[in-house]
């Protein structure tokens, strides 16, 4: 019995179908990739990730939240056309 089973058995925790575990990789890591630029030189991302440390986020916390902006930002942008909603939104 592997320890992922034991777990389940004993613990009624299941790794194998975890929510972490599940998804695109690929994207998971293009979209890691591009929010740790845009916390450094995009001015929305960057004060949403500031003001996220300064109310006492990890970093790590703060990082996917700002992919979670980021990913709405884009969804929105490519819904409506817009090209440039990054550089002016302040109100995400």
């Amino acid at each position: 019995m592997s320890w992922a089973q034991r777990l389940k058995r004993v613990f009624g925790i299941d790794i194998e179908n975890c929510a972490a575990c599940g998804g695109r990789a690929h994207v998971r890591r293009t979209l890691y990739m591009a929010t740790l630029v845009a916390t450094r030189h995009n001015p929305v991302i960057r004060a949403h990730y500031q003001q996220l440390l300064s109310r006492g986020k990890a970093k790590k916390s703060a990082l996917v939240a700002c992919m979670r902006k980021l990913l709405v930002i884009l969804n929105t942008m490519a819904k409506t056309g817009e090209h440039s909603r990054l550089a002016t939104a302040d109100n995400h």
